[in-house]
């Protein structure tokens, strides 16, 4: 056997001639699974109507740059509440690196904004027609619609009745709803006037005298005194003292005292007219 010297990179022998052949030494890029890593895009939400979140990873490996690596992190179209998968891509800048197999996917989330119905509240008066219902709703994203009902508490007694809002299927929305009040008040009530008020018919007190049967006479002459009222009732029993047409009477009172005064006018307005003629 012989020894083989290495000097300076040559081969020295003495008993061998030596050939050289080269060989070739390949440096694989190195594969990354991701989804085996762990690395995942993190679960994010946002509010039906607002704008999407800026999206991250989680779980990424220490011993990587991440500037070495284009990150695409995009997630399924849709603005209604619900669920979106979040998809990411990674793509090596640096050929050292081959992506083997993609992240896992997360979840996005939309969830329903709040909004609040707020009911007017009204007021009519006893007997009359319900007024219009009407309400105001805010927290709406523009140029979104919300469905509801509106109604009110059956009753037309004076008193307060619920007027209620009833929400339909509004999916986008979480709906809060402030009812409000119908309150009926008590018809006003207006005193007769003069002048308004109808003769009663069967009121005693007040009998129908045709016009025809009515005796109207006007004393003016200064000479005939008028009958004075007496301060007291005077009673009369005497049948023997008669009153006109031969009647007795047995009490006269204020209007019987009426009735002598007017006779005794009567009887002086006759004998100035028979002295007179």
């Amino acid at each position: 056997a012989s020894a083989v010297i290495l000097k300076n990179g040559d081969v020295t022998t003495s008993n061998y001639e030596l050939t050289l052949v080269e060989g070739t030494l390949t440096v694989n890029p190195k594969k990354l699974d991701f989804e085996d890593i762990g690395v995942k895009p993190k679960d994010d939400d946002k509010e039906y109507g607002s704008k999407d979140p800026d999206f991250e990873l989680e779980n990424w490996p220490e011993d990587l740059d991440p500037d070495d690596f284009e990150v695409e992190i995009i997630r399924k179209p849709g603005e209604d509440v619900g669920d979106y998968e979040i998809i990411v891509t990674i793509t090596p800048k640096d050929p050292n690196y081959e992506v083997e197999k993609d992240p896992g996917t997360g979840t996005f989330t939309i969830t329903p904004k709040a909004v609040t119905i707020t009911v007017d509240d009204k007021t009519k008066v006893e007997g009359s027609s319900d007024p219009e219902l009407t309400s105001s709703v805010s927290g709406l994203i523009e140029g979104d619609t919300l469905d509801y009902s509106l109604s009110r508490e059956e009753g037309e007694a004076v008193g307060s009745y619920p007027i209620v809002a009833t929400p339909d299927e509004n999916p986008n929305y979480e709906v809060t709803v402030v009812n409000g009040t119908l309150t009926i008040t008590a018809s006003p009530v207006t005193p007769p006037r003069p002048g308004d008020v109808e003769d009663n018919d069967d009121d005693p007190t007040t009998p129908d005298i045709p016009d025809s049967e009515r005796e109207t006479r006007t004393f003016t002459d200064p000479e005939v005194p008028l009958a004075a009222l007496p301060e007291k009732v005077t009673t009369i029993s005497d049948e023997e003292i008669p009153l006109a047409g031969g009647t007795p009477i047995e009490s006269v009172g204020i209007l019987g005292a009426l009735m002598l005064g007017i006779g005794s006018l009567l009887k002086l307005r006759k004998k100035k007219d028979d002295d007179e003629a």
